[in-house]
């Protein structure tokens, strides 16, 4: 499940939905230009202004995510060619082309071809966003959106920056994603590809039978947590199947499954000196469990109270 932000006409704050990794991108109100439309008759008409959300956001490296601009008093864009454009990059850069209600490719970069969309969901309010797809180190800086009419040209700065999850204090701030996955936010995910390191310094892994631990971690061990509702979360391993308790088994082995089988998908989050707890629907914590004569490592609902083997790291994909 990836995440993007969102922002609309009666918001004032950007508001996270799919966290598609709570990507998070620098938005400030700049460069703002003011225009008079002046009618045939030469009498002026109204004055409107590009708006964006007034808030800080950052983005990391693989997320997607909407960058939104407004015009004000509700003015519709939709007879107008709306424009982004990276000028950082050398050209500048053409992001997207939307003229009079239509895309124009042959005018985009082909650097950004096939990984953006025009969201005009609102565009007859004067509301048009970008998504930028699956976003890389290079995609960070300016970003212009401009509205061009035959009467008016304004335009505004959106500035993206890419995540380096390496520095220590992202680490920190992703180690306590439990902490702002508050309902009142509306549906929010962590990056995706983060992973769980069990107290023996494996890593949980995705494996058609279950959830096992590796010594060294691969595109298998990557996960994302999503918030379903007030303390309950989904865990959707690398090819988005969903983990669950599997009811049926004695040992009460995690496994995973195509589609979700509440409330066996559903799974309680603690967070505990610096380490992250699991509950399943059974009432018992996530643990390691080790089975000496086939020497494999599982992880299983069988834990109440929890112990040390109930207590995983979290550690962010792009370490």
């Amino acid at each position: 499940m990836e995440r993007k932000l969102t922002w609309t006409a009666d918001q004032e704050s950007v508001v996270p939905l799919t966290v598609h990794r709570m990507a998070v991108i620098h938005s400030t109100v700049v460069f703002v230009f003011a225009l008079l439309l002046v009618s045939h008759g030469g009498q002026t008409s109204d004055v409107f202004t590009v708006e964006g959300p007034n808030e800080h956001i950052e983005a990391a490296v693989g997320d997607d995510v909407d960058l939104f601009c407004r015009l004000t008093n509700e003015v519709s864009a939709e007879m107008m060619e709306v424009r982004w454009v990276h000028p950082e990059r050398c050209s500048p850069s053409v992001v997207h082309v939307y003229p009079n209600g239509r895309d124009h490719t042959l005018k985009q970069d082909p650097y950004f071809r096939g990984r953006t969309e025009i969201l005009t969901g609102d565009i007859g309010k004067g509301i048009v966003g970008l998504r930028l797809k699956n976003i890389s180190a290079s995609d960070k800086g300016t970003y212009l959106c401009q509205f061009q009419s035959k009467d008016a040209f304004v335009e505004a700065a959106r500035h993206l920056k890419v995540l380096d999850l390496k520095d220590s204090h992202l680490y920190s701030f992703y180690s306590n994603f439990i902490e702002v996955l508050q309902p009142s936010m509306g549906l929010m995910c962590s990056p995706k590809g983060i992973s769980f390191k069990m107290d023996n310094g494996m890593y949980w892994c995705s494996t058609p039978h279950g959830i096992r631990g590796k010594n060294k971690r691969d595109k298998t061990c990557g996960f994302q947590v999503c918030q379903v509702d007030d303390g309950n979360v989904e865990i959707t391993d690398y090819m988005g199947n969903y983990l669950s308790l599997d009811r049926h088994d004695y040992r009460k082995r995690i496994k995973t499954v195509e589609n979700r089988k509440l409330p066996y998908s559903k799974f309680e989050v603690k967070y505990e000196n610096e380490k992250v707890l699991f509950k399943a629907s059974n009432g018992l914590f996530l643990s390691r469990i080790y089975y000496l004569g086939i020497e494999i490592h599982t992880i299983e609902a069988q834990k109440n109270p929890s112990d040390v083997f109930c207590l995983f790291d979290l550690v962010t994909a792009y370490e």
